[in-house]
């Protein structure tokens, strides 16, 4: 994995730590200029959702632009090997810049 924050932006860092046949979970790191959040990820057949192990590190609206990020993010790079039975990827590392807005 990548050491150190972004100057810009989020970089997510997230790890295969679960995988059922419809469903793959991810957990890991968004990590900002100033910190770094815990991140999970669900991603299955109907969609993805995320939560923060740890989020007190930003504002609820970075929050909600992070959940927004990653559980598209999660949910393209899974989409299709959930709905062949493929193995998910085992990594998915990416940055984004953050858009807080609505």
């Amino acid at each position: 994995m990548l050491e150190g924050q972004p100057s810009a932006g989020v970089r997510l860092e997230l790890v295969l730590v679960e995988q059922r046949a419809d469903e793959a979970v991810y957990q890991g790191h968004a990590h900002l200029p100033t910190s770094s959040l815990g991140l999970s990820v669900v991603s299955n057949l109907k969609g993805a959702t995320a939560s923060f192990s740890d989020g007190a590190g930003a504002s609820e609206v970075v929050q909600a632009a992070i959940v927004r990020l990653a559980t598209t993010l999660v949910r393209a790079a899974t989409k299709r090997e959930l709905e062949s039975g493929e193995p998910p990827p085992k990594r998915i590392v990416r940055w984004r810049p953050l858009d807080v807005g609505g």
